[in-house]
């Protein structure tokens, strides 16, 4: 990918013939067709992507003097630009199905079912963990949250859209960063 620098994070389509990756310095590039060409946007402070399972919703956090998330209903083809509510910054956004997008920050995550228009506001835990990442099933039923800051972390789990939580106990003290799961949320 020549000056787009580290990918920081990848996103794909559950056919793995659409992707959206954002890298080191601050970029993005998607490709239709398994990864042999690229298309790199021209605009800077990009770091986090994700995208609906058929790719045809794709949201993007952006930073630049403030926080931004940059939605696509159209496979990228288009974007519409959204202001988080009181300017949070997203570590991870992830969709949940198209229009539902799930958005975590350090100390709490928000779901938004408007495709990022309005958010509310959700708690994990009575104690404040440092939310780092969030897999999810492809409708949203499960959801596990892998939380980390100097080896005091956790995996979190809901079996019901993230109505009620279990921390991970067997999950270890650690300092997690990232979780990943199948299409069913379950493994």
């Amino acid at each position: 990918t020549g000056s787009f620098g580290p990918v920081i994070k990848i996103a794909a389509s559950n056919s793995l013939d659409s992707l959206i990756i954002s890298g080191g310095n601050g970029i993005f590039a998607i490709s239709r067709n398994y990864g042999s060409t690229w298309n790199i946007s021209s605009t800077t402070g990009f770091y986090g992507v994700c995208c609906s399972s058929d790719f045809s919703h794709i949201a993007i956090n952006h930073y630049s003097g403030g926080s931004y998330i940059w939605t696509s209903s159209n496979y990228g083809s288009s974007w519409t630009i959204h202001v988080p509510p009181a300017n949070i910054v997203f570590n991870t956004l992830k969709y949940l199905s198209s229009g539902n997008i799930i958005g975590i920050t350090a100390y709490n995550f928000y779901i938004s079912t408007d495709n990022c228009v309005t958010w509310t506001s959700y708690s994990v835990d009575s104690v404040t963990i440092s939310m780092m990442d969030i897999t999810n099933s492809l409708n949203g039923q499960y959801l596990a949250i892998a939380s980390g800051l100097g080896n005091t972390g956790y995996i979190y789990t809901s079996s019901n859209y993230g109505v009620n939580w279990t921390k991970r106990i067997a999950s270890g003290n650690k300092n997690w960063y990232g979780i990943s799961s199948d299409s069913t949320g379950q493994y």
